[in-house]
C-alpha cells in the first residue's frame, strides 16, 4: 500500500468500514497499523456455523448486510479507492451485529487518468473475471467481489470452486 492511500484511510471515518487508526514504521522496512477492534466475527465464521448447523442465514440479514457493504463501497468509491479484496472474511461484524468493511491493506487509488487499475490483486474465488484475464478494472470488480460473497451468504458454498486455481479460473471465466 502506498503510503498517501495509507494518509487517506488514517483520515477516512465511515461507520460501515474499519477505521484506521494510526500508522507507524517500526523499522525501516515494517509498516504498523492501529485499526479499530472488531473483535465479535466476520461473515466467514458466520457462514461456516450455519453450514454446520445445516440452516440458512434469514434474507432480511443478507438484505441488511448488502446495504450496509454497499454504503461502505459507496465511500470508498467516492474517494476512488478501491477495496481489492471483498470476500467474507473481510466484512466484519460489530457487537450490534452490523457489517464493517475491514482489511483494506490492498485497497488501492484509482489512476486519475483511465480510472482503472491493472494490478491482480484479490482472494481468488472472489476475484472478477476482468481480473482473472489481466485487463483493467474498476469499481465494478468490487461489486462483483460483493456479489460472490453475498452469494456465498445465501447458499453457504462459494460461487466458483476448483482443485487448482486454473480449474477456478476456468469456472469463472466459463
Amino acid at each position: 500500500m502506498a503510503l498517501n492511500e495509507i494518509r487517506l484511510l488514517s483520515s477516512f471515518r465511515h461507520p460501515r468500514i474499519i477505521r484506521c487508526y494510526e500508522t507507524f514504521l517500526d523499522g525501516p522496512t515494517h509498516l504498523c497499523i492501529v485499526m479499530e477492534y472488531c473483535g465479535f466475527q466476520d461473515l466467514a465464521r458466520k457462514i461456516q456455523r450455519y453450514r454446520a448447523r445445516g440452516e440458512r442465514v434469514d434474507e432480511r440479514v443478507v438484505w441488511v448486510y448488502l446495504v450496509q457493504c454497499l454504503e461502505a463501497l459507496s465511500a470508498l468509491h467516492a474517494l476512488r479507492v478501491l477495496h481489492r479484496d471483498i470476500k467474507p472474511a473481510n466484512i466484519l461484524l460489530d457487537k450490534e451485529g452490523n457489517a464493517k468493511l475491514g482489511d483494506l491493506n490492498v485497497s488501492k487509488c484509482l489512476d486519475d487518468e483511465t480510472g482503472e487499475i491493472h494490478a491482480v490483486w484479490g482472494t481468488l474465488p472472489y476475484m472478477a473475471p476482468e481480473i482473472w484475464e489481466g485487463k483493467p478494472y474498476g469499481f465494478a470488480s468490487d461489486l462483483y467481489s460483493l456479489g460472490c460473497t453475498l452469494f456465498e451468504l445465501t447458499k453457504l458454498v462459494p460461487p466458483f470452486d476448483g482443485p487448482t486455481p486454473l480449474h477456478l479460473r476456468r469456472a469463472v471465466l466459463k
